[in-house]
């Protein structure tokens, strides 16, 4: 009856990228393993064609010029402080000074501008429901060359039953009171990095009071009443269209929370933990891992973007504010 609804792919966090090697124990030597390149960008002055078809160089504004070559970043100010992903990385040496038991596990690049690194954190994998659902937390961190992003630490479960992700976002780290690492490109942003490596250190803590947290979900009651009332305010039902009215929208909304309903009764790793909020959570993170909808490009891509900083993002955020009121 249980785990009978599938899906054609792993978690694109289980595929995007490059596998490291699991006997690295240096974040930089993982990464030159992998062959991204480290050093900081340097700033080239900005040039621009002008219309008689001279070039002329733009004031105070530069390009971001990587060690190969290639250009990673366009139009930066003076105040731009370029950083390497190798200075960003390092951060997560902390984990191996501090003695946590972990292992590197994959490189995604994008564009050779933003990249995303993790590192598998097995010493501190633990059971969620006392009946081996095993939930393993990991490290990512982001980074980027340019300033499409900012540099951010943060945890991630892995749920073994249904390789499920639930991110720990800005939101849901202020929700679960832990801290949450975000260093934009400024001239302090090398002594913040180096503030978010002591606070990566103490991952071992952060990742207990998530523990604490889901198992705390395993063990509240929560019937199939209580997660209808919970879909109806997590992704409400719209008013049924009147004749005539298109209905193309409504129908794919009911299919949403239908395929809501289906996942809580018959998804992965369903019968672990029935009838508590952990059923509920897990409903909703195999959703959003695996099923919500993208557009356009890549989908594993689109669909790992999006737990980390999209509509799956959102709607992980939004389930667990409600499960934990």
């Amino acid at each position: 009856m249980f785990d009978t609804i599938d899906y054609n792919h792993a978690a694109p966090a289980d595929t995007l990228g490059c596998k490291v090697a699991t006997d690295t124990d240096n974040v930089v030597e993982a990464l030159l393993g992998a062959g991204v390149p480290f050093a900081a960008p340097v700033k080239a002055p900005m040039a621009t064609i002008m219309p008689d078809g001279s070039t002329r160089v733009v004031p105070h504004r530069f390009n971001l010029v990587d060690s190969t070559g290639r250009v990673v970043g366009e139009n930066v100010t003076e105040r731009y402080e370029p950083i390497g992903f190798g200075e960003q990385l390092s951060v997560l040496d902390a984990i191996r000074v501090a003695g946590t038991s972990f292992n590197m596990d994959r490189v995604v690049e994008f564009d050779g501008r933003r990249i995303f690194f993790s590192v598998r954190l097995d010493g501190l994998s633990y059971d969620a429901t006392g009946t081996g659902d095993e939930v393993t937390p990991y490290l990512w961190m982001r980074g980027s060359h340019d300033s499409s992003c900012a540099t951010q630490v943060f945890i991630s479960l892995r749920r073994a039953h249904c390789t499920n992700q639930l991110a720990t976002t800005k939101t849901l780290a202020k929700r679960m009171g832990l801290p949450f690492m975000s260093v934009r490109h400024t001239k302090s942003a090398h002594d913040r990095l180096r503030l978010a490596g002591e606070i990566v250190a103490n991952c071992e803590e952060i990742v207990m009071t998530q523990r604490a947290i889901m198992q705390g979900l395993a063990a509240t009651p929560f019937s199939s009443t209580d997660f209808a009332n919970f879909v109806d305010v997590l992704m409400p039902a719209p008013p049924e269209p009147m004749a005539g009215q298109p209905t193309r929208g409504y129908t794919k909304a009911m299919n949403r929370r239908e395929l809501l309903f289906d996942l809580y009764e018959y998804g992965r790793g369903a019968h672990s933990g029935r009838g508590t909020k952990w059923q509920a959570l897990n409903a909703v993170t195999e959703y959003t891992t695996h099923h919500i909808a993208t557009r356009g490009g890549d989908r594993e891509q689109k669909l790992f973007l999006s737990t980390i900083e999209g509509p799956a993002a959102r709607l992980n955020e939004k389930a667990l504010a409600l499960l934990t009121a």
